[in-house]
């Protein structure tokens, strides 16, 4: 029998916003984490060692956002910023029916804690949500792909600050618990839409299914070791409850978890 995809499901494709946007300084946009990524050819890194491995430092950040010589792809990317018609009008032509994008945060909070948005910020992602309608796209946003306010870190020392919580809910995110409690909902719900013999497949980062697994499940078991992105959970539903009965990492081959 052949097996073919719904008539609605969506083909799409994925960027974010620290990948492609480019426009770093441009309209009132605050700088980010992301655009202190210098680009380092291969060769360079073998030399750089733990340097190039190492955490990111006060001296360091501040080195790197003064420098003007160096490239920082990141604050520039394929310039989505001045190219979002072009570069949606082939997405349609691809035949594209979702774009999962991102929103960069310090675009619409530069600092991340201010009072109120940046207005030029807003007005770029109403007019690329506009487009994607012309096109009949649905977009699928992340809030926060990677790049994270400089003056969070600077001023609060980052997530370890509670008060970034805040923050980002005031940008428009969520509370753990609130991400916590919209996974478990949209998994149970597809669940129970299914049939009772069938078997289902959720993909996800590795960090957001951790969590489910965490907060979501029965009884977890701690792991012997942190599950690896693409980790495998197999989980069982009995209509009340999820259970998880092993998780295998491919990459490894081997076996964190298995319920006896």
């Amino acid at each position: 029998m052949t097996k073919q995809f719904p008539k609605d499901f969506l083909w799409g494709g994925a960027t974010a916003a620290n990948q492609f946007e480019g426009a770093w300084n441009v309209d009132g946009r605050g700088p980010a984490t992301s655009d202190t990524s210098r680009a380092v050819a291969p060769e360079e890194r073998k030399s750089m060692g733990s340097e190039f491995n190492s955490p990111m430092t006060r001296a360091k950040l501040d080195a790197a956002l003064n420098d003007t010589e160096s490239l920082y792809p990141k604050r520039w990317g394929s310039d989505f910023y001045h190219h979002y018609k072009e570069d949606i009008a082939l997405y349609a032509e691809m035949g594209f029916k979702t774009f999962r994008m991102s929103i960069a945060w310090s675009r619409i909070f530069p600092n991340g804690d201010d009072a109120t948005p940046n207005e030029a910020g807003l007005a770029f992602y109403d007019k690329v949500f506009n487009e994607l309608n012309k096109y009949g796209i649905e977009p699928l946003v992340t809030l926060s792909h990677y790049e994270f306010p400089i003056h969070l870190i600077t001023e609060y020392g980052g997530w370890k600050n509670r008060k970034v919580i805040d923050f980002f809910v005031r940008y428009g995110g969520e509370s753990t618990a609130q991400v916590y409690e919209r996974m478990e909902r949209t998994i149970r719900e597809v669940l129970e839409a299914s049939k009772e013999d069938e078997t289902l497949l959720f993909v996800s980062h590795g960090g957001a299914i951790m969590q489910f697994y965490l907060h979501a499940t029965k009884n977890p078991p701690a792991p012997k070791k942190r599950p690896a992105n693409c980790a495998i959970f197999k989980i069982t539903y009995d209509g009340k409850e999820m259970c998880v009965q092993s998780i295998y990492n491919p990459s490894m081959q081997e076996y964190v978890f298995e319920r006896d």
